[in-house]
């Protein structure tokens, strides 16, 4: 193989490799739990996972996860949405203690609203308490 060929090679598998890039984002408060889910639009059609931190996250307003809200293709293929709870300090290592990362509402229940696309999605240990999940396709 000549070199020009190993360089195009290589910069194709960079560029593929970039395009299919999973999204991993720790979140360690409820302003940075709001950013994230913010952060997802109908552009990202990449493999995402929130870690949140153990402890407890007051949920003031609602939060929502969308795609057609945000002009997404109904048709399109997102990838795995996943909010997993029980991490340490800076995400390293994940508990598998009951409650030990909770979503807390006051009264009024907001909601949060996750709106999947041709994608799964995997919520794991996490507690709620006066919050209420709407799911959509």
């Amino acid at each position: 193989m000549t070199a020009p060929f190993l360089m195009f090679l290589l910069l194709s598998l960079l560029v593929v490799g970039a395009a299919r890039a999973d999204t991993e984002t720790c979140i360690e408060s409820t302003s940075a739990l709001y950013q994230a889910f913010a952060e997802v639009d109908a552009d990202n059609t990449s493999t995402v996972l929130f870690k949140l931190r153990s402890g407890t996250y007051s949920i003031g307003t609602g939060l929502a996860l969308g795609y057609r809200n945000l002009d997404g293709d109904p048709n399109r293929s997102y990838g795995k949405r996943t909010i997993r709870g029980g991490y340490s300090a800076g995400c390293a290592s994940q508990s598998e203690t009951l409650g030990a990362t909770s979503l807390v509402a006051a009264a009024g229940n907001p909601s949060v609203r996750i709106e999947t696309n041709n994608n799964s999605l995997e919520i794991s240990n996490i507690s709620s308490q006066n919050v209420d999940f709407v799911l959509s396709n």
